[in-house]
């Protein structure tokens, strides 16, 4: 990226549009939260920590650890604040796997169907059956995605647990990819 070229912000400073955004932390640490609160922002246009969402977007967040009546409680909770918000949506379904043939593909054509803006995957680990560590094996699920999002300037989020081979003093960590990076380049902690 030269320095003449402006990115734009689907949270300024935070997230750039058009990228696959990775949060990572320990077990317990609230990353399903830390993502909740991140796609009631982007679907409200409200500020998100210190960050400002410059315009509210469509997300959708699949949430692949709670069960049916878990999410709708807590998507209810979340939606009780902020009523007639029509741009988040939950899926908690457990039949999308972007490991298999058609996976990503699915994910794509849901994002267009529905004119989602971001999509939220938490975790990662329930919705690819490969082995999410090795990054030849990411690659191929990666990459497609990867393409897509900076084609179309939408985001995909994947939360992603950390294990001790990962661990740091840091709870959260945030990846953001672009074009010339790859799946390793950059981490800033949060």
């Amino acid at each position: 990226m030269n320095s003449n070229e402006t990115i734009e912000w689907r949270v300024n400073g935070f997230l750039p549009k058009g990228c696959i955004a990775f949060i990572t932390g320990i077990t317990g640490v609230k990353r399903s939260f830390f993502l909740q609160q991140l796609a009631l922002a982007l679907a409200t246009g409200e500020d998100f920590l210190d960050y400002t969402v410059p315009e509210k977007c469509r997300v959708l967040m699949y949430e692949a650890e709670l069960t049916k009546g878990q999410l709708k409680y807590r998507a209810g909770k979340m939606l009780a604040i902020y009523p007639g918000t029509n741009d988040l949506k939950f899926n908690n379904r457990y039949t999308l796997r972007l490991d298999k043939d058609d996976g990503c593909g699915r994910l794509i054509n849901t994002m267009e169907r529905d004119n989602i803006d971001v999509a939220i995957l938490d975790p990662l680990y329930m919705l690819h059956g490969g082995n999410v560590r090795d990054e030849q094996d990411m690659m191929k699920v990666l990459y497609p995605l990867q393409v897509y999002c900076l084609e179309t300037g939408k985001n995909i989020i994947p939360a992603a647990h950390s294990t001790k081979i990962y661990e740091s003093p840091y709870p959260v960590s945030y990846t953001h990819l672009r074009a010339h990076e790859t799946v390793l380049d950059l981490v800033c902690r949060l």
